[in-house]
C-alpha cells in the first residue's frame, strides 16, 4: 500500500494582494490631479478670491498674494482630461488579468490540464506594427481614405492587447520554476 496522496498536488490559494496594490496605483493615477484642485478651489473659498480659467487673479493668503500658485494649482484640471480615461482603461485592463488569472488558477486547482502552450514570435508583432504605423501615416498624410483611419485605430487597439498578453504569457512561463526530470 502506498502513502503517497493521489491526484495532483494542492494548488497553493490564489494571491490577490498584488492585484489589489496595481488597482490602487491605477486609482492613484487617474485621480491624482482631483485632490490638488480641490485643495486650491478650498484655499480661494476661503480667502474670498475667484479662480477663472483666463489667468490668475489677485489673492491674497496670509497677506502674500498666492493667485498664480493657485490658478496653477486649479489648472490641473486639464490633466484629469487625460487620466482619468487612462485610468479608466487601465482598470478594465486590470480587470480582464484578473479575470484569465483566476480562471486559470480555478482551472488548475481542479486539475484540468494545460493546453498546449505557442510561443509567440515578437518579430511578426513588430512587422504588424510597421503595417499598423504605415497605414495610420499614409491615411493621416491624405494618401488613403479618412474612414480608413477608425479601422487602422481599431487594429492598433486589438494589436496591443494581443501583444501585452502574448508578453504577459512569455513572462509568466519564464518566471515559474523549471522541475528537473529524474
Amino acid at each position: 500500500m502506498s502513502v503517497d496522496p493521489a491526484g495532483p498536488a494542492p494548488v497553493e490559494n490564489f494571491e490577490m494582494r498584488r492585484y489589489w496594490q496595481l488597482l490602487a496605483l491605477i486609482g492613484l493615477f487617474a485621480v491624482w490631479p482631483l485632490p490638488i484642485v480641490y485643495v486650491a478651489t478650498i484655499v480661494a473659498d476661503l480667502n474670498h478670491c475667484t479662480i477663472v480659467e483666463t489667468g490668475a487673479t489677485p489673492c491674497l493668503v496670509g497677506g502674500v498674494d498666492r493667485g498664480g500658485l493657485l490658478f496653477d494649482m486649479a489648472s490641473l484640471v486639464q490633466a484629469s482630461f487625460v487620466t482619468l480615461p487612462i485610468g479608466v482603461a487601465l482598470g478594465f485592463i486590470w480587470l480582464c488579468v484578473v479575470v484569465i488569472n483566476v480562471m486559470a488558477w480555478r482551472r488548475k486547482r481542479l486539475g484540468v490540464p494545460d493546453a498546449t502552450r505557442m510561443r509567440p514570435n515578437f518579430a511578426y508583432y513588430g512587422l504588424a506594427l510597421v503595417a499598423i504605423i504605415a497605414i495610420g501615416y499614409a491615411t493621416l498624410m491624405g494618401w488613403l481614405p479618412g474612414p480608413l483611419l477608425l479601422l487602422v485605430c481599431f487594429v492598433a487597439i486589438f494589436w496591443l492587447f494581443s501583444f501585452v498578453f502574448a508578453l504577459v504569457t512569455t513572462l509568466r512561463d519564464a518566471a515559474k520554476p523549471q522541475t528537473k526530470a529524474k
